[in-house]
């Protein structure tokens, strides 16, 4: 901010002998601008000498910075406690309701809805998940499979949709530490998610989500060092985007790569069959 000030009017104070207001005038707005300049900064023009070591001043400014940093890791706690390990009754859990999930997938009517309820079960025990919301939204999609009212069909794809991408939001950098049955947790959720994705009709446009999900799945560090098992499901699902794609090649090579690492949860008689048809 500029201070303007009138020549003639301070010429009056000089030659009138009254130097005593001047002073005090000049004292007065050097010491406005000081509090204009403390408030801009934060420190609403207070200080407070206190006993200490180190600095002998404390000003609000540095408090409010104290207690901002402080809030952080408090508002951090709840996201940290849920990228910890999973308990050991949870996890037991979880692989009865994979493995009931596995025969949905191959097909199984009957075991959709008990996939279903079993991971509704985890998600109440633990709501933020990612694993756990990526399984829990496939199995709508799953109901939406096996048949109902068209109006219900729809209804069941676009929840399954939204829990899955509310399970890949809350993904972090610590579920990539996170192990469940040996696969990094945030490896698996992202392949349970491409896999629902790439499976569903085109009009709800969710391959433009899977072909995003699997390149970070595939640019991973922890990719290489994945089970064969990850691997090769998620070889097939980069075989499929390619197939959809209409890219021969690049599902030619995403085949081959699927038999190199020969998951025992996909038929792999078919992927030859696959390759063969293609050419090898």
């Amino acid at each position: 901010m500029c201070w303007l000030f009138d020549i003639d009017h301070w010429s009056m104070y000089l030659t009138t002998g009254r130097l005593d207001g001047v002073w005090k005038t000049a004292r007065h707005l050097a010491a406005t601008a000081c509090r204009m300049r403390s408030r801009r900064l934060g420190a609403y023009g207070i200080r407070m000498k206190v006993r200490m070591i180190g600095s002998a001043r404390l000003s609000f400014a540095s408090t409010r910075r104290n207690v901002r940093s402080r809030l952080y890791v408090w508002l951090a706690l709840p996201l940290m406690a849920s990228a910890a390990e999973p308990r050991p009754e949870l996890t037991a859990k979880f692989l009865r309701a994979a493995q009931t999930f596995e025969q949905a997938r191959a097909g199984s009517a009957e075991a959709a809805p008990l996939a279903q309820a079993a991971f509704r079960d985890l998600l109440n025990e633990d709501p933020d998940n990612p694993l756990y919301l990526a399984y829990y939204g496939s199995t709508f999609a799953m109901q939406a499979r096996d048949g109902r009212l068209p109006w219900q069909r729809v209804k069941e794809i676009h929840d399954s949709i939204a829990t899955i991408n509310r399970g890949l939001s809350l993904l972090r950098p610590e579920h990539d530490r996170i192990q469940t049955r040996g696969m990094p947790l945030s490896l698996e959720t992202r392949l349970v998610a491409i896999a629902t994705f790439v499976a569903l009709p085109e009009v709800f446009h969710c391959m433009p989500i899977a072909r995003q999900q699997l390149a970070i799945a595939m640019e991973s560090p922890l990719f290489a060092s994945a089970p064969r098992e990850l691997r090769g499901r998620l070889f097939y699902e980069a075989a499929l985007i390619a197939e959809a794609d209409g890219e021969v090649q690049r599902e030619r090579i995403a085949l081959r790569q699927v038999l190199d690492c020969a998951p025992a949860s996909l038929d792999l008689d078919e992927v030859r069959a696959k390759l063969e048809k293609l050419g090898g």
